[in-house]
Formats: C-alpha cells, structure tokens, sequence
C-alpha cells in the first residue's frame, strides 16, 4: 500500500518552518556576507542557528556557514531559486536582498512551497557547492541517481537490512547531501559525534533510516526527474 505523501510545516520534516525562519531573517536584517567566500557572517549564522528546529551543538560566532550543513543548504536554496540576490550594502559590502520572487514564493501553498525546494536542490543546485568544501571526492550527479534508483525499488521498504548495510557502506561518501536528502524526509540520520573525527567537517553516520515518504517519492522521482538528463 502506497503511502500518502502529507505536507506541513512540520511534514515529512521541519524543512518549510525552518526555510521560513531563514527567510525571515534575511528579510529583516542586513545580513553581511564575508568577502573571500561571500558567505553569511558568524554572528547571523549564530542566531539562524538558534531558530532553527534542531540547532548544531557547541558552535561559536567563529563557526563558519559550511560547518552548519542546514544553513549552507538554505544558503544555496535562496540563491539558486532566485528568492534572494547578493547586492552591494553599506561600504561596498555584499548583503542578501530579497527579490520579488520570494513574495511569489510566500504565496505559494505548503505543499507548492516543499516542491519548488525541492526542484530547486534536485535541478539547480550545484550539489559539490552544497558539500562543506573538505577533502570530498565525489562527483555528486553521478553519486546520488544510484541511490534513489535503490530507493525506488518497490520493495525497498521491506528489505531494512539489505538497504540499511549498503547505505551505511555508501552514503557516508556523500558526507552534507545525506543530510540535506534527510533535511527533505527521505529519511530519517542519527550522527555518531562520539566517534574521533578527522576534523569538524568529518560526517559520520549511527544510523539511516528510510521513511516511507522517502520510498514513495524516491521512484517518482528517480523516474521522472531523472538528473542526469
């Protein structure tokens, strides 16, 4: 039996309520990007942090965007969904500015608002852009097809153990998009932070465990949104 796909705020994940809070925020504050990187700031990326649903763990005004993979995540999903627009501030500085598309983008319903997300990470974002930038060699469009192809399978669901194994072998390769696929409700990440880690950028994964939302929109997706093509 085909599970019913629901969406809220709050379903399959926090993702609407928390993009909301981000955009939010963006809209209200003059929001300084860092020159070299052009990334947000440590002291916006601190109190982002705290709005969020499940904030990252001891991190400082000295953290950087790429070690908070949800904010890096949204960071790109603005962009490249063309709902904020990098504009120079004050001094010469570059600010994040909301454009028009964004109001269109509130009008939207909740289910509307879970897709265009989505169709923005799948179609326009740059996913080696989305990774934290340390050590990963990957190559991301050709990494993650496999993965919702297994997904889709019908029987994927029933076969826990089997898919379960090969993610845990696999899908640690592909260190922030496991958690960016989890931030969308494919499935469900447990990090293993008492594990010694190479550096704070090092992923390591307890356990992965697929939703049924995940195994009902992985093979429509995986089908008819095929990245490659």
């Amino acid at each position: 039996m085909t599970a019913t796909i629901q969406i809220s705020e709050t379903e399959p994940t926090a993702l609407l309520k928390d993009f909301s809070e981000f955009t939010a925020y963006l809209t209200h504050h003059p929001v300084i990007l860092a020159t070299a990187r052009e990334f947000i700031g440590g002291r916006d990326l601190c109190a982002l942090n705290e709005a969020m649903s499940e904030p990252v763990p001891e991190t400082t005004t000295r953290t950087r965007q790429t070690l908070y993979p949800q904010l890096h995540l949204f960071y790109h999903l603005a962009l490249a969904g063309e709902l904020f627009h990098k504009v120079p501030g004050k001094g010469g500085k570059l600010i994040l500015e909301a454009t028009d598309r964004l109001a269109q983008y509130e009008e939207l319903k909740l289910t509307e608002r879970y897709f265009f997300l989505l169709e923005t990470f799948w179609v326009d974002c740059d996913w080696k852009k989305l990774q934290s930038g340390h050590g990963v060699r990957l190559d991301p469009p050709y990494e993650v097809p496999p993965v919702m192809e297994l997904l889709g399978e019908p029987t994927a669901a029933k076969k826990k153990k089997k898919w379960k194994d090969i993610f845990a072998r696999s899908l640690s390769s592909l260190e922030y998009l496991v958690l960016h696929l989890a931030a969308f409700g494919f499935w469900r990440v447990e990090l293993d932070r008492e594990s010694k880690r190479r550096s704070k950028h090092d992923i390591r994964f307890k356990r992965i465990e697929l939703t049924e939302f995940g195994a009902t929109l992985a093979p429509i997706l995986a089908g008819e949104r095929d990245f490659l093509h």
